[in-house]
């Protein structure tokens, strides 16, 4: 208990000036009309400081499959105007971890974790917005006590407006016939996604053919499986559980990282 108290200080030391408990902050906004142009949907997500319970929590587990469960599965729900709405994974900006080993990569949001969600076209993001957990007990209808608040203006949610985007961190052939590693800038839980037209298999992991190991879903990503290859150039396409039609995102593959 003594080493995990020093290291939750450590981690607060190390932030430079992180959100305040409670509070929270618009990371991304996107309003998408669907292929067709008959559907329109808005994306949000969002960003919490990380508590120091959280925190515990993900230096106890690190990367195994507690975080999944009982942190990235947590429900987010985001009451607005009378009405609630789920949100998707929390995903963390980086791992604990990482400052308690002096590794960091670049700046640091000052957020600690993120949760996006997918939104009728009508609601209205500009006024109060609360924030509740799961409590077990609790739904749609009833969602909790908010644990943190936030109010947005009509120009902090233009300020925060982005196109959906996706980026292809790996393509290729596995033993079982071709796959791709997809990420994107919103993550709303139970969406579809395919690379081009056609339909595709989702996967917690993939092997790489013989003496080149696996590699395994990251909590922001989507391992996605097809019998044939994708045609070149395809972009991704989303479809997802709270709106009607496909949406297309702005695709780009990730450059290969130069070996040092």
């Amino acid at each position: 208990m003594l080493v995990l108290a020093l290291a939750l200080a450590a981690l607060a030391a190390a932030d430079a000036a992180p959100l305040p408990e409670g509070s929270a902050v618009l990371v991304a906004h996107s309003t998408l009309t669907s292929e067709d142009g008959r559907h329109t949907v808005q994306l949000a997500t969002f960003g919490f400081p990380l508590s120091k319970p959280d925190a515990g929590l993900l230096v106890r587990v690190m990367n195994s499959d507690p975080y999944w469960h009982h942190f990235r599965g947590r429900q987010v729900y985001l009451q607005v105007g009378g009405k609630a709405y789920p949100g998707g994974p929390r995903l963390v900006t980086h791992h604990p971890w990482a400052d308690l080993l002096g590794k960091k990569d670049g700046p640091r949001p000052k957020y600690g974790w993120t949760t996006s969600f997918a939104l009728p076209a009508d609601v209205k993001l500009a006024g109060e917005l609360a924030f509740s957990y799961d409590t077990g007990a609790r739904s749609v209808a009833d969602p909790g006590k908010p644990f943190a608040r936030l109010e947005l203006t009509e120009q902090d949610v233009k300020a925060a407006a982005v196109p959906l985007r996706a980026t292809v961190r790996l393509a290729g052939r596995s033993d079982d016939g071709h796959f791709a590693v997809v990420a994107l800038n919103h993550l709303p839980w139970y969406a579809d996604v395919r690379l081009g037209e056609a339909e595709a298999g989702h996967a917690s992991s993939v092997s790489l053919g013989e003496g080149k190991g696996h590699r395994h879903v990251e909590p922001d990503e989507y391992i996605l499986t097809f019998k044939d290859a994708p045609s070149a150039g395809a972009v991704v396409r989303v479809k997802f559980r709270e709106a009607e039609g496909w949406y297309k995102a702005e695709t780009a593959a990730e450059k290969p990282k130069e070996k040092k």
